[in-house]
């Protein structure tokens, strides 16, 4: 779909989900190897892909006709091997001060909340937002909680912030 007078919108789905990341991603990637002249930046996102194109050098339908040879055709994976980065975090304190806010929602002690938080790997959908910033998920259920009355006006470095299944750093 059109996204204005310079970009494409391509949509993969409605739901924050693994595989519709690992859909976007290997879009991003083959298109990104073909590229034509005229397309501009690929802005990977949640459940969509963003292509901007200048209007002098393509049309919408080619920009789009160009884009769908990449809906239709290879693996819908993937082709590199994930990066696993590990990520310092600070909780408590001007760091994290929604810490003692989760731990009280789900019933359970701020060590439990650490312990849950930093006992799995997560998958990083979207980076941006401000520099630097990643959008992961999935949080486990356990630590899950809304954003809290107030919502913090600030994030610090090395600070995190979630809410629902989402966390970022």
């Amino acid at each position: 779909m059109a996204a204005g007078d310079q970009a494409v919108l391509i949509e993969f789905g409605e739901e924050i989900k693994p595989a519709i990341s690992r859909r976007i991603q290997a879009f991003t990637q083959r298109a990104s190897q073909h590229r034509i002249p005229g397309i501009g930046e690929l802005v990977p996102s949640y459940c969509t892909v963003l292509i901007y194109y200048d209007p002098s050098d393509l049309s919408f339908s080619r920009a789009a006709s160009w884009a769908g040879e990449f809906l239709s055709s290879g693996s819908v994976e993937v082709e590199s091997t994930p990066k696993i980065k590990e990520v310092p975090v600070l909780y408590g304190g001007p760091s994290g001060p929604d810490i003692n806010f989760v731990a009280e929602h789900n019933a359970i002690s701020v060590e439990e909340v650490i312990r849950f938080h930093t006992g799995q790997t997560y998958l990083v959908y979207v980076v941006g937002f401000s520099p630097g910033f990643t959008a992961m998920g999935t949080a486990p259920e356990k630590i899950q909680a809304p954003p809290p009355p107030p919502p913090p006006n600030t994030v610090t470095p090395r600070g995190g912030g979630g809410g629902g299944g989402q966390n970022g750093q």
